[in-house]
């Protein structure tokens, strides 16, 4: 199975039990990002949550970003892949205009 497909049925099959493991109370992206990196690491993925960070500089701000670095080793080759399961979520518009 390739990745992209464990990693949407894992995603799928994630329920509370997976999330409160991680957390108790109201979830959010950090948990299914560590549940998920929980369950391909059962699945034998080499894998782990990153975190970028920047400074401040100048008018932009400075924040972090967390994501899922996995190692895919196929038949003796290795493939990074990098998983973002809130990517979208960065690039909303506040107030949107024709």
């Amino acid at each position: 199975m390739d990745l992209f497909s464990m990693v949407h049925l894992l995603l799928l099959s994630m329920g509370e039990t997976d999330l409160h493991s991680v957390k108790s109370g109201p979830y959010n992206a950090n948990c299914i990002r560590y549940s998920l990196v929980k369950l391909l690491g059962l699945s034998r993925y080499d894998d782990d949550v990153c975190v970028s960070r920047w400074q401040r500089s100048g008018k932009v701000l400075g924040g972090d970003h967390q994501y899922i670095d996995v190692v895919n080793y196929n038949n003796g080759n290795s493939e990074r892949v990098i998983i973002d399961i809130d990517f979208r979520s960065h690039f909303k518009i506040a107030r949107a205009v024709d």
